[in-house]
Protein backbone atom coordinates (compact mmCIF):
# COMPACT_ATOMS: atom_id res chain seq x y z
CA UNK A 1 0.00 0.00 0.00
CA UNK A 2 1.27 3.53 -0.76
CA UNK A 3 0.77 6.22 1.48
CA UNK A 4 -0.97 9.17 0.31
CA UNK A 5 0.83 12.43 0.86
CA UNK A 6 0.11 14.95 3.90
CA UNK A 7 -2.04 17.72 4.32
CA UNK A 8 0.81 19.89 5.11
CA UNK A 9 2.66 18.63 1.72
CA UNK A 10 -0.61 19.84 -0.19
CA UNK A 11 -0.83 22.73 1.53
CA UNK A 12 2.39 24.01 1.06
CA UNK A 13 2.15 23.00 -2.91
CA UNK A 14 -1.33 25.07 -2.66
CA UNK A 15 0.60 27.95 -1.06
CA UNK A 16 3.43 28.18 -3.28
CA UNK A 17 1.67 27.48 -6.37
CA UNK A 18 4.73 26.08 -8.21
CA UNK A 19 4.93 25.86 -12.30
CA UNK A 20 7.42 22.67 -11.72
CA UNK A 21 8.49 20.28 -9.33
CA UNK A 22 12.00 18.97 -9.85
CA UNK A 23 13.51 16.27 -7.47
CA UNK A 24 16.91 15.43 -7.09
CA UNK A 25 16.36 11.76 -5.20
CA UNK A 26 13.72 9.33 -5.58
CA UNK A 27 14.72 6.60 -4.76
CA UNK A 28 15.61 5.19 -0.85
CA UNK A 29 14.28 7.28 1.48
CA UNK A 30 13.86 10.71 -0.28
CA UNK A 31 12.17 13.19 1.07
CA UNK A 32 11.16 14.37 -2.25
CA UNK A 33 8.66 11.31 -2.72
CA UNK A 34 5.43 12.25 -1.43
CA UNK A 35 6.11 15.94 -2.77
CA UNK A 36 6.27 14.43 -6.17
CA UNK A 37 2.87 12.32 -5.38
CA UNK A 38 1.12 15.20 -4.11
CA UNK A 39 2.06 17.21 -7.75
CA UNK A 40 1.07 14.75 -9.39
CA UNK A 41 -2.40 14.56 -7.82
CA UNK A 42 -2.77 18.45 -8.22
CA UNK A 43 -1.67 18.48 -11.51
CA UNK A 44 1.67 20.05 -11.32
CA UNK A 45 4.60 19.35 -13.68
CA UNK A 46 7.48 16.87 -12.51
CA UNK A 47 11.03 16.18 -13.29
CA UNK A 48 13.34 13.73 -11.78
CA UNK A 49 16.92 15.45 -12.66
CA UNK A 50 19.29 12.26 -11.71
CA UNK A 51 21.67 13.21 -8.61
CA UNK A 52 24.45 10.19 -9.05
CA UNK A 53 25.79 7.93 -11.36
CA UNK A 54 24.52 5.12 -9.42
CA UNK A 55 21.02 5.96 -8.26
CA UNK A 56 19.22 4.12 -10.83
CA UNK A 57 20.99 0.60 -9.61
CA UNK A 58 21.89 1.04 -6.22
CA UNK A 59 18.96 2.50 -4.24
CA UNK A 60 15.93 0.41 -5.34
CA UNK A 61 12.82 1.51 -7.49
CA UNK A 62 11.86 4.75 -8.11
CA UNK A 63 9.13 5.40 -5.06
CA UNK A 64 7.18 8.45 -7.14
CA UNK A 65 7.32 8.63 -11.09
CA UNK A 66 7.63 11.87 -12.40
CA UNK A 67 6.48 13.26 -15.89
CA UNK A 68 10.19 13.81 -16.94
CA UNK A 69 13.57 12.36 -15.82
CA UNK A 70 17.15 13.82 -17.14
CA UNK A 71 19.96 11.58 -16.33
CA UNK A 72 23.67 11.68 -17.09
CA UNK A 73 24.31 9.43 -20.30
CA UNK A 74 22.98 6.53 -22.59
CA UNK A 75 23.69 3.54 -19.82
CA UNK A 76 21.58 5.58 -17.56
CA UNK A 77 18.79 6.19 -20.02
CA UNK A 78 18.51 2.49 -20.81
CA UNK A 79 18.57 1.93 -16.30
CA UNK A 80 15.95 4.61 -16.21
CA UNK A 81 13.52 2.61 -19.15
CA UNK A 82 14.29 -0.94 -18.36
CA UNK A 83 14.52 -0.80 -14.31
CA UNK A 84 12.57 1.59 -13.74
CA UNK A 85 9.90 1.31 -16.15
CA UNK A 86 10.05 4.91 -17.58
CA UNK A 87 9.25 5.73 -21.07
CA UNK A 88 11.52 6.27 -22.90
CA UNK A 89 10.32 9.65 -24.75
CA UNK A 90 10.11 10.92 -20.80
CA UNK A 91 14.15 10.51 -20.52
CA UNK A 92 16.53 13.21 -21.20
CA UNK A 93 20.60 12.93 -21.56
CA UNK A 94 21.29 16.42 -20.07
CA UNK A 95 24.96 15.59 -18.56
CA UNK A 96 26.40 15.36 -15.22
CA UNK A 97 25.94 19.11 -13.92
CA UNK A 98 27.26 18.52 -10.51
CA UNK A 99 30.37 17.68 -12.33
CA UNK A 100 30.90 20.48 -14.49
CA UNK A 101 32.62 22.57 -11.91
CA UNK A 102 36.15 19.85 -11.96
CA UNK A 103 36.14 20.92 -15.52
CA UNK A 104 36.81 24.12 -14.95
CA UNK A 105 39.18 23.75 -11.84
CA UNK A 106 42.93 23.88 -12.06
CA UNK A 107 45.19 23.25 -9.31
CA UNK A 108 45.95 25.79 -7.00
CA UNK A 109 49.37 25.23 -5.89
CA UNK A 110 52.70 23.81 -7.52
CA UNK A 111 53.50 20.15 -6.77
CA UNK A 112 56.39 21.38 -4.39
CA UNK A 113 54.14 23.65 -2.28
CA UNK A 114 51.30 21.28 -1.68
CA UNK A 115 53.40 18.20 -0.69
CA UNK A 116 55.37 20.57 2.23
CA UNK A 117 51.87 21.68 3.40
CA UNK A 118 50.57 18.39 3.89
CA UNK A 119 53.45 16.65 4.90
CA UNK A 120 54.43 14.93 2.57
CA UNK A 121 57.88 14.97 0.94
CA UNK A 122 57.92 16.43 -2.52
CA UNK A 123 61.00 14.09 -4.16
CA UNK A 124 59.25 11.06 -3.62
CA UNK A 125 55.36 10.03 -5.60
CA UNK A 126 52.07 9.60 -3.65
CA UNK A 127 48.48 8.11 -3.90
CA UNK A 128 45.78 9.15 -3.12
CA UNK A 129 43.56 7.10 -0.99
CA UNK A 130 39.87 8.33 -1.52
CA UNK A 131 37.82 7.04 1.40
CA UNK A 132 34.31 5.66 0.66
CA UNK A 133 31.26 6.25 2.90
CA UNK A 134 29.91 4.21 5.23
CA UNK A 135 27.22 3.31 2.90
CA UNK A 136 30.11 1.24 1.69
CA UNK A 137 32.53 0.56 3.76
CA UNK A 138 33.33 0.87 7.47
CA UNK A 139 35.96 2.62 9.41
CA UNK A 140 39.11 2.22 6.76
CA UNK A 141 41.87 3.00 8.80
CA UNK A 142 41.90 -1.02 10.35
CA UNK A 143 42.88 -1.49 6.60
CA UNK A 144 44.58 1.43 4.94
CA UNK A 145 47.28 0.68 7.28
CA UNK A 146 48.13 -3.25 6.50
CA UNK A 147 47.25 -2.51 2.65
CA UNK A 148 50.23 0.39 2.78
CA UNK A 149 52.32 -1.56 4.93
CA UNK A 150 51.90 -4.33 2.41
CA UNK A 151 52.68 -1.99 -0.92
CA UNK A 152 55.42 -0.83 -0.15
CA UNK A 153 57.01 -4.74 0.82
CA UNK A 154 56.83 -6.05 -2.53
CA UNK A 155 59.88 -4.31 -3.10
CA UNK A 156 57.99 -3.36 -6.67
CA UNK A 157 60.73 -1.19 -8.75
CA UNK A 158 57.67 1.60 -9.14
CA UNK A 159 56.25 1.74 -5.72
CA UNK A 160 60.06 2.44 -4.06
CA UNK A 161 59.52 4.78 -1.77
CA UNK A 162 56.02 5.65 -2.32
CA UNK A 163 53.72 7.51 -0.18
CA UNK A 164 50.01 7.40 1.14
CA UNK A 165 47.73 10.48 1.22
CA UNK A 166 44.32 9.57 2.79
CA UNK A 167 41.67 11.85 2.29
CA UNK A 168 38.53 11.04 4.85
CA UNK A 169 34.91 10.80 2.97
CA UNK A 170 33.03 13.79 5.09
CA UNK A 171 30.76 10.99 6.56
CA UNK A 172 32.83 8.16 7.39
CA UNK A 173 35.44 9.61 9.54
CA UNK A 174 38.75 7.41 9.63
CA UNK A 175 40.81 6.43 13.07
CA UNK A 176 43.91 8.77 12.37
CA UNK A 177 45.49 7.32 15.42
CA UNK A 178 45.39 4.07 13.85
CA UNK A 179 47.36 5.39 11.23
CA UNK A 180 50.34 7.28 13.59
CA UNK A 181 53.44 6.53 13.07
CA UNK A 182 53.48 5.16 9.28
CA UNK A 183 56.44 6.51 6.77
CA UNK A 184 55.33 8.36 4.41
CA UNK A 185 51.45 7.99 5.44
CA UNK A 186 49.54 11.49 5.59
CA UNK A 187 45.85 11.91 6.42
CA UNK A 188 44.35 15.43 5.06
CA UNK A 189 42.13 16.96 5.64
CA UNK A 190 41.36 16.12 9.38
CA UNK A 191 38.42 16.70 9.90
CA UNK A 192 37.21 15.58 6.32
CA UNK A 193 35.96 18.21 4.23
CA UNK A 194 33.12 18.63 1.89
CA UNK A 195 34.44 20.49 -1.25
CA UNK A 196 31.83 22.82 -1.58
CA UNK A 197 33.51 26.32 -1.51
CA UNK A 198 36.70 27.46 -3.01
CA UNK A 199 39.06 26.30 -0.03
CA UNK A 200 37.94 22.79 -0.13
CA UNK A 201 37.64 22.43 -3.60
CA UNK A 202 41.17 24.00 -4.11
CA UNK A 203 42.37 21.26 -1.40
CA UNK A 204 40.58 18.45 -3.57
CA UNK A 205 41.57 19.40 -6.88
CA UNK A 206 45.52 19.58 -5.83
CA UNK A 207 45.28 15.99 -3.97
CA UNK A 208 44.21 14.27 -6.85
CA UNK A 209 46.14 16.47 -9.27
CA UNK A 210 49.28 16.27 -7.76
CA UNK A 211 48.89 12.06 -7.08
CA UNK A 212 50.81 9.41 -9.24
CA UNK A 213 47.40 7.85 -9.17
CA UNK A 214 44.04 7.37 -6.77
CA UNK A 215 43.04 4.44 -5.17
CA UNK A 216 39.75 3.66 -3.75
CA UNK A 217 36.71 1.35 -2.68
CA UNK A 218 33.56 2.51 -4.48
CA UNK A 219 33.27 6.93 -4.40
CA UNK A 220 32.33 9.36 -6.54
CA UNK A 221 36.50 10.07 -6.54
CA UNK A 222 36.91 7.67 -9.26
CA UNK A 223 34.98 10.88 -11.18
CA UNK A 224 36.83 13.39 -10.59
CA UNK A 225 40.11 11.43 -10.78
CA UNK A 226 38.92 10.62 -14.66
CA UNK A 227 38.20 14.40 -15.05
CA UNK A 228 41.63 15.40 -14.04
CA UNK A 229 43.65 12.10 -16.01
CA UNK A 230 44.96 10.31 -13.11
CA UNK A 231 45.03 6.30 -12.80
CA UNK A 232 42.13 4.92 -10.50
CA UNK A 233 41.84 1.65 -9.30
CA UNK A 234 39.66 -0.26 -6.62
CA UNK A 235 41.13 -1.38 -3.86
CA UNK A 236 40.52 -5.10 -2.78
CA UNK A 237 39.01 -4.44 0.66
CA UNK A 238 37.44 -6.99 1.55
CA UNK A 239 34.93 -5.92 4.06
CA UNK A 240 32.83 -3.49 2.04
CA UNK A 241 28.89 -4.19 2.81
CA UNK A 242 27.96 -4.81 -0.96
CA UNK A 243 31.12 -6.71 -2.58
CA UNK A 244 29.29 -7.28 -5.61
CA UNK A 245 30.77 -6.94 -9.25
CA UNK A 246 28.40 -5.00 -10.57
CA UNK A 247 29.65 -2.01 -7.69
CA UNK A 248 33.06 -1.45 -9.58
CA UNK A 249 33.07 0.91 -12.20
CA UNK A 250 34.71 2.13 -14.65
CA UNK A 251 34.28 5.74 -15.74
CA UNK A 252 36.36 7.40 -18.92
CA UNK A 253 36.41 11.51 -19.09
CA UNK A 254 37.03 14.06 -21.42
CA UNK A 255 38.32 17.71 -20.84
CA UNK A 256 36.28 19.86 -23.32
CA UNK A 257 38.59 21.72 -26.24
CA UNK A 258 40.46 24.81 -25.25
CA UNK A 259 38.47 27.51 -26.42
Amino acid sequence: MIAEPTDRIRGFLDEEQPDLIVATMLVGRAREVDVVRAARQAGIPTAYACASWDNLVTAGLLHAVPDTMAVWNEWQRHEATTLHGMPASAVSVTGAPAYDVWFRASPSRDRDTWCREVGLDPARPYLLYACSSRFITEDESTYIGPWFEGLRAARHPELDGIQLLVRPHPHNPVDPTRLEGMAGLVVYPFPAEIPVDDHSRAGYVDAIHHSAAVVRVNTSALIESAIFERACTCSPRSGTRRPRPERCTSVTCSRPPAT
